[in-house]
């Protein structure tokens, strides 16, 4: 993908891959696609909800390569949570 967007290629798949999502990262920002939970209304207390609601998305979840637990979908959660401009992340 590095190479299709037009990023310097590297010898290492994981630069090319981080530089694939930096890209990303930086473009949907640039569009104006909110980049945090926070910022489309979501609370920090819906967060246990939401990752219940996720577990129950069983068809994802069985084709995943990895097993994801409760916790990690409430980690994952917490991590995109946070708006830029808050400080305690």
């Amino acid at each position: 993908m590095a190479k299709e967007i037009g990023l310097p290629y590297r010898y290492d798949n994981q630069q090319n891959a981080d530089a694939v999502i930096d890209y990303i990262q930086q473009l949907s920002a640039q569009c104006g696609i909110p980049q945090h939970l926070s910022e489309i209304g979501i609370k920090k207390e819906d967060i246990p909800e939401m990752a219940d609601m996720a577990m129950n998305v069983t068809r994802l979840l069985t084709n995943n390569p990895r097993e994801i637990t409760r916790e990690d979908v409430i980690s994952i959660y917490e991590n995109i949570y946070w708006s830029k401009y808050e400080t305690n992340c």
